[in-house]
């Protein structure tokens, strides 16, 4: 190729370059304008609270800058407006892609299911913030959510305690003086037609009862699973396979085949983590699973719960004279002696004491950590415990900040799986906090 062809050709590249760049800079200042004019267009539509509008606006501005946070974020509150609101889940979703860091389309999203009650959601999306380091907002949030319950609303006369097993979590709840179990959202699991229902148990699958004055086993279907030759005065839980049972007016223990041991008691209870409260004439005493004293028959009463079981945790209160305290499961006290105590409701849970007249609160060494300033209270379990303060109950947090208002004529302990028990007026309710509701 000749210098001059050559050089023509150069300089024809290069012209071609230079425009190819002005025409590429001609269209991004023309985007970037009609960038700018959508803004301002969106901007003025929202300010009048066209909202329809300003969506249609802001719609054309992310087509032009998709990656933009911002109009993200001003596109879910048009939508929010419009009441598009999968729009808006789907805009906040896309916000904390971009910005995964950035608290507040997290925020804006819980908001919406904190505003439709909605809280399990809520909990959901906060948990779901954990690259938000150290915002205060998601921690005021994760705060409020750890206390906030939704009310299951049913009409039980009585309720029992919750003997939660890793397949079940039932409550034993009476209809008109008869027996059945519900479930922590209220629904009826077995219906109430026993004169006698005790704790379902996960090892054996049965559940003792009493109809038509008759004590055996079922399941959890209402099924007859064990039924024994002698009659019974009473049969209780199973526990650490063995079971409390009453005949001819004495108490002892049998196993699943009905074989009969120590039935020379005046009282025994059911066995959970190896231990169980037993009674001779007016004295207490704690035995293991072999049926071999732990204690001797020292004490004048230990605390059991509606279906017998003292054990479930790992403090036993006990009581000697007027005065309770709190042992462990080989008998060893822990802290001081009270006027008062209430069964301990979870493993390293405060639990309620009494001290002259009014209820505070001991840790798990025995020491007060909450004063006494209630006129009754009931042990910790999950951060929460209910207290009794003008005849009404409500639920304070481990800081002592009552959470759950004082509206309730009784209130239980929660249990492990997030549900307890309220009275309004005469009936029975369950209260769910919303990190545990399904």
């Amino acid at each position: 190729m000749k210098k001059g062809t050559a050089k023509l050709v150069l300089i024809g590249l290069l012209a071609f370059t230079a425009l190819a760049w002005l025409g590429l800079l001609k269209n991004q200042i023309d985007s970037s304008s009609a960038y700018r004019k959508y803004l301002e267009q969106g901007q003025r539509y929202e300010e009048k609270g066209i909202y329809i509008d300003a969506l249609e606006s802001y719609e054309k501005a992310l087509e032009l800058n998709s990656g933009s946070y911002d109009i993200t974020m001003k596109l879910a509150d048009m939508y929010y407006q419009v009441g598009d609101y999968k729009g808006f889940l789907a805009c906040c979703d896309k916000a904390i892609e971009l910005a995964p860091k950035d608290p507040q389309a997290y925020l804006k999203k819980a908001d919406y299911y904190m505003e439709k009650a909605d809280y399990s959601e809520a909990m959901e999306v906060v948990k779901s913030a954990a690259k938000v380091k150290d915002n205060e907002d998601i921690q005021a949030l994760s705060k409020k959510l750890s206390t906030t319950c939704i009310e299951k609303y049913s009409s039980y006369e009585t309720v029992g305690d919750w003997h939660v097993q890793p397949d079940r979590n039932y409550v034993t709840v009476s209809e008109e003086g008869r027996y059945g179990m519900a479930a922590k959202d209220g629904t009826r699991k077995i219906k109430c037609t026993y004169e006698y229902l005790g704790a379902y148990d996960k090892d054996t699958g049965v559940i003792p009862c009493c109809l038509e004055g008759s004590y055996y086993y079922i399941d959890v279907k209402g099924n007859k699973k064990l039924v024994g030759d002698n009659t019974y005065q009473y049969l209780g839980s199973f526990g650490d396979g063995l079971a409390p049972a009453q005949r001819d007016g004495k108490y002892g223990y049998i196993d699943t085949e009905f074989h009969e041991q120590m039935f020379e008691l005046d009282y025994a209870g059911a066995f959970a983590n190896g231990v169980a409260a037993v009674k001779k004439g007016d004295k207490w005493a704690l035995i293991n699973c072999k049926l071999k004293n732990i204690t001797d028959f020292t004490y004048d009463e230990i605390l059991v719960d509606s279906y017998g079981y003292c054990s479930m945790f790992d403090r036993i209160t006990v009581r000697t004279g007027d005065k309770y305290f709190f042992v462990d499961h080989d008998g060893k006290q822990i802290g001081a002696a009270y006027d008062g105590a209430a069964m301990v409701a979870a493993n390293d849970g405060y639990a309620a004491v009494k001290v002259g007249s009014q209820w505070g609160f001991a840790d798990a060494k025995g020491e007060l950590v909450i004063q006494p300033q209630y006129e009754n209270a009931r042990s910790f379990s999950l951060g929460l415990a209910p207290v009794e303060e003008n005849d009404r109950w409500g639920y304070i947090n481990t800081d002592g900040e009552l959470v759950v208002e004082e509206k309730y004529f009784d209130a239980g302990v929660f249990s492990p799986d997030g549900a307890a028990c309220v009275k309004s007026v005469a009936a029975w309710s369950f209260l769910v906090l919303c990190e545990y509701d399904s």
